[in-house]
């Protein structure tokens, strides 16, 4: 990531960890080793991003920083691309109908039967729209998907084993276009009128209570003042999370932070429920799970009462929680 007249500009697939080698014709590939290296995710705020420079917010590499080679994608035959417009509608049809299948699917894509070449390839319709696309350490693709006439981000990554995929990540971001760039917003109602289907009232109505709520926020003075509430289903094969700004708060002369996690920004993580993974397994390519504390260690709030609370779309209930818990990092 470098810094350019006060702009954050982010590298090309950097963010990813790519792969270092690839060989092969048709649908046979060797894959060469990549460097090993953490990975900890976080969304900016208050961002400028030039609209040629969009690039997923996904990662962000902590050092030191690999060696990176930059390759084409596989060579497996792809479906037919869309036009523009039409690859622009489809993405929409699917926020609103995922292809008329339940989490842990994703429009169409199934981690329980689909094969990795057969997501990758359905993705490839959207080409017209896609910023970015590549392959990440010779286990898993992704695709950078931007709706520039509404500002939305999707970016799918599929990580796979074999042919099996074994997780899904979505990360939905939005950007409102401000001068000569984007900038993310956490709060938008056309966002939230978008992903519907994913917001927090919506997914506890219908998945009812969460295995497990888990709560992270950052200090008030970290280049990232947000909070992240994360919803755990194992026996649905997913989890989501809800990424929130913070107000800073004074009770009684001591510093709270308050956040709202009904407007928070809205990534998933998708996988087989059969497959037993657990949440650190699932965590992994992104952030520690050690960084997030249990609701109830850090509120008075129960998992019973969050989910009874905040299965009503507003933000009357707010999670608060002590400054000093989230020191600097």
């Amino acid at each position: 990531m470098e810094k350019q007249n006060g702009k954050i500009i982010f590298p090309l697939v950097a963010m990813l960890g790519i792969i270092s080698t690839i060989s092969g014709c048709g649908e046979t590939f060797k894959w060469g080793e990549v460097t090993s290296t953490q990975l900890e995710v976080f969304v900016p705020t208050q961002t400028l991003i030039p609209p040629n420079t969009l690039k997923s917010t996904s990662t962000l590499l902590s050092s030191p920083t690999p060696t990176l080679i930059l390759i084409p994608m596989p060579t497996w035959t792809p479906a037919p691309t869309l036009q523009p417009d039409e690859a622009h509608d489809l993405v929409l049809e699917l926020l609103e109908t995922n292809a008329d299948c339940e989490l842990p699917c994703w429009w169409g894509i199934d981690p329980r039967s689909y094969e990795w070449r057969e997501a990758l390839t359905f993705l490839e319709k959207f080409s017209p729209i896609t910023k970015e696309k590549g392959i990440i350490g010779g286990k898993g693709g992704y695709f950078d998907i931007f709706l520039s006439s509404t500002g939305l981000q999707v970016v799918l990554e599929i990580y796979f084993s074999n042919s099996h995929i074994d997780q899904i990540h979505i990360i939905n971001n939005f950007y409102t276009k401000e001068n000569d760039g984007y900038k993310l917003e956490y709060n938008n109602p056309t966002y939230f009128q978008l992903v519907r289907n994913y917001t927090l009232a919506n997914i506890l109505t219908k998945y009812g209570q969460p295995s497990q709520v888990l709560f992270r926020s950052f200090a008030p003075n970290f280049i990232w003042y947000e909070s992240r509430t994360l919803l755990f289903y194992p026996e649905n094969g997913f989890y989501v999370l809800y990424i929130s700004k913070n107000d800073l708060k004074t009770i009684n002369d001591k510093q709270f932070i308050e956040t709202c996690p009904s407007e928070g920004l809205i990534w998933l993580g998708l996988f087989d429920a059969n497959d037993s993974l657990s949440l650190q397994d699932l965590l992994k390519p992104y952030e520690k799970l050690s960084k997030y504390k249990e609701l109830e260690e850090v509120t008075e709030m129960t998992i019973e009462k969050f989910y009874e609370v905040f299965q009503v779309p507003d933000c009357n209930t707010k999670i608060i929680t002590p400054v000093e818990l989230w020191p600097v990092e």
